[in-house]
């Protein structure tokens, strides 16, 4: 399945703001995860390019901004372009 082009900064606001909502249901969900979680049912896709590597995020809390870059580089790239791992 290919990604669609699309401003990177605007789908990591999307995914905040689903995040936020998602720990006020959750509220014993960590940041980490509440990201991971709003990415995954938002962009599956492109959690299916960062599950299981270095930035993944869903353990381990410091690496979310390794987790937004990556995320904003999958949608800074061209339809049908694979990310460099």
């Amino acid at each position: 399945m290919s990604i669609k082009k699309k401003d990177p900064k605007l789908v990591w606001e999307e995914i905040e703001k689903r995040a936020a909502e998602m720990r006020y249901q959750y509220p014993y969900w960590r940041e980490g995860q509440a990201l991971y979680n709003a990415t995954a049912a938002m962009y599956p896709e492109a959690v299916e390019k960062i599950n299981g590597t270095p930035d993944d995020c869903f353990y381990i809390d410091t690496l979310i901004p390794d987790f937004a870059n990556k995320v904003m580089e999958i949608f800074g790239l061209e339809i049908d372009q694979e990310p460099e791992v």
